[in-house]
């Protein structure tokens, strides 16, 4: 009984100036937009219907591999593509239309 006899009296203290400050000061940071995946995200909607790792990697040659398959990956979670056969002959397809991503003005 101690336990919720303490609780309840905890419940009608006051909030420290300090830390209401901080809380009020405090914004949740706005999307992210930009960088490399957006770009692979962005840049696969001008590639054709069906695509290989290889096109993806040689239109982003500069962009780690992990990060074309994460990109990749994700579209397809999202029903936004599909992938067919896998090691070298496998490629990829979309099957739904992708809009681009837009920044933040």
């Amino acid at each position: 009984m101690g336990f919720f006899s303490a609780i309840r009296s905890h419940e009608a203290d006051q909030v420290p100036t300090v830390v209401r400050e901080a809380a009020t000061a405090y914004r949740i940071p706005a999307p992210f937009y930009g960088g490399a995946y957006y770009d692979i995200v962005n840049g696969i909607a001008d590639t054709p219907c069906t695509f290989t790792m290889a096109m993806v990697r040689k239109k982003f040659p500069s962009v780690p591999e992990g990060t074309i398959r994460r990109a990749l990956q994700d579209l397809k979670k999202e029903g936004k593509l599909s992938s067919h056969r896998a090691g070298r002959k496998s490629y990829w397809e979309r099957v739904a239309s992708l809009s681009p991503v837009k920044e933040n003005q």
